[in-house]
C-alpha cells in the first residue's frame, strides 16, 4: 500500500512538473513573439 502512495506522489509530481514546464515554455514563446514583432 505504501508503494502505491509513493507511486501516486511521483505521478502527481511529474504531472505538476510537466505543467509548470509547459507554462514556462509558453511564457518564453510569448516573449519571443513580442521581440519578433518589435523588430518588425
Amino acid at each position: 500500500m505504501r508503494f502505491l502512495y509513493a507511486y501516486c506522489d511521483a505521478a502527481a509530481a511529474g504531472f505538476l512538473w510537466t505543467i509548470s514546464l509547459m507554462v514556462a515554455a509558453s511564457d518564453r514563446w510569448v516573449d519571443y513573439e513580442r521581440a519578433y514583432f518589435a523588430l518588425k
